[in-house]
C-alpha cells in the first residue's frame, strides 16, 4: 500500500469528533477521580499510564486519520499502546508513591517518552506513505516538518479559542453573569472542548496541504540565513576555547557549563538542516559561505567533546543525576550529528550530500535510546539512585555524603527515599556508620514546598528577646506552618516575637514578616505540643514599618487589653477596629 491515501470524507468526520469527545471524557474523568480521591487517582500504577493513552493515543489516530485501515498502523497502535502502559505503570511503581504529586519525577518520564513518540510518527507515516522504512530522505524531510508545524499550529488555534473563551466569561461577568465564566472554566466542559478543537484544527490543517507547504518553505528560508551567523560563533568560540584546553584538562576540571556548549551544537545543527532541507536545491549562499560552513562540523567536534569531557567531571565528582543522565544522551548525540555532517560537509558531490543519511541513522539510535530509558533497564532515575547510594557510603567527606543524601531524601521519588531509608538501618557490620544513619535520618526530614532548606530559613529568623529559645516542638509547627500556608512560604525574613498574648502566664510565640504586616501566632499545649492559634493581618494606624522594627529590636514590645468587647456573630467573633483610634 503506497501513496497517501484519500480521505474518503473531506469533511470532519463524525467518528473523529466522537474520539474527542471520549477523550475528553476520559481526561475529565481521571482528573475527577484526583480531585476525589478515587481509584484511579490514588494510584499512581494506573494513573499514569492511564493519563498517557488518553492523551497520546487519540492524537495519534487523528494525525494518522487516513491509514486507519492500515494492518501495520493498527498494529504499531497497539503495540505503542501496550508499551506506554506496562513502561509507564512500572515506572510509577517504582518511583511515585500514592499521594504524591512527584511532577519532576513524573516528568523524567513523560519527556522522554513524547520526544519518542515525535521521532517514532515521521518514521512510521514514511513506511506507510512510501510502503518501505528506507524511503527518501526528501519524503521523511517533508513529513517531520509537516508533523511539527500540524501539531504547532493546533496549539496555537486552541490556544486562541481559549482566550476567546477567557474573555466571553470577562465580559459576562462585567454585567454581572457570572455563570458563563464558571460554566467555561468547568473541568466538564474544559476538557471535552479542549480535545474537539484540537481535533477539529488536526482536521483542518491536514485538509490544507497547500498551507503547510507555504508556512514550511517561509519558516526554513528564513531560518537558513542564520545558518552563517551560528558558523561564525562556532569558529570564534573554537578558536577561543583551543588555547585554555590543555591547562584545563591538564587540572582535571570541569572545563565549562556543558548545557550552554550543547545548546550551541544543537541550534547549528537545526539551522544546518534549514539551510540543506531536503537536499534536492543548493543553500544558495554561494560558494564562500558554503566553502566556510564546511569547517563548522569539525570544529562541533571538539565542542562536543569538550561537553562530553565537562560531564565526566561533574559526574564523578557528583554522581549521577538524572540531569546529567541526559546531559550524556545529548552530548553522544551532539558529538555523533558533528563526526556524521563532517563526513558529509567534505565528502564529493553536492553540498552536504549525505546529511539525509546521517540524520536517519541519528534518529533511529536516538529513538532506541529514549525507548530503552522507559524501560528498567536504562531508567535515568533508577541508575542514579544507584550512583548517589554508592557516593553516599563511600563519600570522602561530609558534605558529599549529605549531597547525596539529599539527592535520594528529596529528588528521587519513592524508590529514593526508600533507598534512603535503608541506609538509615544500616548496620556496622552492613558498611554503616553512627554519622551516616544521623545524617540520613535527617534527610528523611520533609522541605517546604519550595524546595528551600527549613534550617537554613529557620536560622535567618531573628528572635525577641534574642535569647529565646526555639522548642522541638514550635520547630515542628513552624515547618508544618511554612508547609501549608503560601503567605509564610513566600516570606524570606521573619521576627519571632516571644510574649504572653492570651494572659496563661506562658510567653506565646508570635511570628511576624519583616514589613510587619502579617502574623502566625504559635501556643503551646499539653505534652509541650505547639499548634498555630491564629494568622492573618497585623492592623495599625498610620506609621513606618521602620519605626516598628526599630521598637521590635529594641524589645519594646508587649500584650495590652482591649479597649472594648469583641462581637459575636453566629460562632464567629469580629473585631470592632475604629477608623480613628480612640484616646489611651
Amino acid at each position: 500500500m503506497t501513496g497517501t491515501p484519500r480521505d474518503p470524507n473531506p469533511g470532519l468526520p463524525r467518528a473523529a469528533i466522537a474520539l474527542a469527545l471520549l477523550q475528553g471524557l476520559l481526561l475529565w474523568s481521571l482528573f475527577w477521580s484526583v480531585d476525589a480521591e478515587r481509584w484511579p487517582g490514588t494510584d499512581p500504577r494506573a494513573l499514569l499510564p492511564l493519563t498517557l493513552l488518553a492523551l497520546l493515543l487519540p492524537i495519534t489516530v487523528h494525525l494518522f486519520w487516513p491509514f486507519l485501515r492500515h494492518r501495520l498502523l493498527q498494529a504499531a497502535l497497539i503495540g505503542g499502546a501496550v508499551f506506554i502502559a506496562v513502561s509507564a505503570a512500572l515506572y510509577a511503581a517504582a518511583h511515585v508513591a500514592a499521594g504524591d504529586a512527584e511532577g519532576d519525577v513524573i516528568a523524567g518520564f513523560i519527556l522522554p517518552l513524547i520526544l519518542a513518540w515525535a521521532l517514532a510518527m515521521p518514521l512510521l507515516k514514511l513506511r506507510l506513505t512510501e510502503g518501505r522504512w528506507s524511503g527518501p530522505y526528501p519524503a521523511l524531510f517533508d513529513l517531520t516538518w509537516r508533523g511539527a508545524l500540524t501539531l504547532a499550529e493546533a496549539a496555537l488555534f486552541t490556544g486562541v479559542f481559549w482566550l476567546l473563551m477567557g474573555l466571553a466569561g470577562v465580559l459576562f461577568g462585567l454585567l454581572g453573569i457570572e455563570a458563563v465564566g464558571e460554566f467555561i472554566s468547568d473541568p466538564r466542559f474544559v476538557f471535552p472542548a479542549t480535545a474537539l478543537v484540537g481535533t477539529i484544527a488536526i482536521h483542518l490543517i491536514g485538509a490544507s496541504a497547500g498551507m503547510i507547504d507555504g508556512l514550511l518553505r517561509q519558516v526554513l528560508n528564513l531560518l537558513k540565513w542564520l545558518a552563517p551567523l551560528a558558523g561564525l560563533i562556532v569558529i570564534a568560540f573554537t578558536l577561543a576555547l583551543f588555547p585554555k584546553l590543555p591547562a584545563l584538562l591538564a587540572e582535571g576540571q570541569k572545563v565549562m557549563e556543558a548545557t550552554w556548549l550543547l545548546w550551541l551544537v544543537a541550534i547549528t545543527v537545526l539551522l544546518l538542516n534549514a539551510a540543506y532541507q531536503s537536499g534536492q536545491e543548493p543553500p544558495g549562499y554561494g560558494r564562500v559561505i558554503e566553502f566556510a560552513l564546511r569547517v563548522v562540523p569539525p570544529l562541533l567536534i571538539v565542542i562536543a567533546l569538550t561537553a562530553l569531557y565537562s560531564l565526566a567531571v561533574r559526574t564523578a565528582t557528583f554522581g549521577l543525576t538524572p540531569t546529567r543522565y541526559w546531559g550524556f544522551i545529548t552530548a553522544a548525540a551532539a558529538l555523533t550529528y558533528a563526526i556524521g555532517y563532517s563526513i558529509a560537509a567534505w565528502s564529493p558531490g553536492a553540498w552536504f550530500a549525505r546529511m539525509g543519511r546521517v540524520n536517519i541513522v541519528i534518529a533511529l539510535v536516538l529513538l532506541a535510546a529514549l525507548l530503552s530509558s522507559l524501560t528498567p533497564l536504562a531508567d535515568p532515575l533508577r541508575l542514579s539512585i544507584d550512583s548517589q547510594a554508592r557516593r553516599a557510603l563511600s563519600a570522602a567527606d561530609d558534605k558529599a555524603r549529605d549531597a547525596a543524601l539529599r539527592f535520594l531524601g528529596r529528588e528521587a521519588g519513592a524508590s529514593g527515599r526508600m533507598r534512603l531509608d535503608q541506609i538509615a538501618r544500616l548496620t556496622s557490620a552492613q558498611g554503616g556508620s553512627t554519622a551516616l544513619r544521623t545524617a540520613a535520618l535527617a534527610a528523611q526530614q520533609p522541605t517546604d514546598p519550595r524546595g528551600d532548606d527549613f534550617d537554613d530559613w529557620l536560622s535567618r529568623i531573628e528572635r525577641q528577646p534574642a535569647s529565646a529559645a526555639l522548642e522541638p516542638g514550635l520547630q515542628t509547627a513552624l515547618r508544618a506552618a511554612r508547609g501549608t500556608d503560601k503567605i509564610l512560604g513566600a516570606v524570606r525574613r521573619m521576627m519571632l516575637l516571644r510574649t504572653d498574648l492570651d494572659a496563661d502566664g506562658v510567653p506565646d510565640a508570635l511570628l511576624v514578616n519583616d514589613d510587619v504586616n502579617h502574623y502566625w501566632l504559635f501556643t503551646v499545649g499539653a505534652g509541650d505540643a505547639w499548634t498555630l492559634r491564629s494568622s492573618g493581618r497585623l492592623l495599625y494606624d498610620s506609621v513606618s514599618n521602620e519605626d516598628l522594627r526599630a521598637a521590635l529590636r529594641r524589645g519594646d514590645f508587649g500584650a495590652l487589653a482591649p479597649k472594648q468587647q469583641d462581637l459575636r456573630i453566629g460562632d464567629r467573633r469580629l473585631l470592632l477596629w475604629p477608623s480613628t483610634p480612640a484616646d489611651d
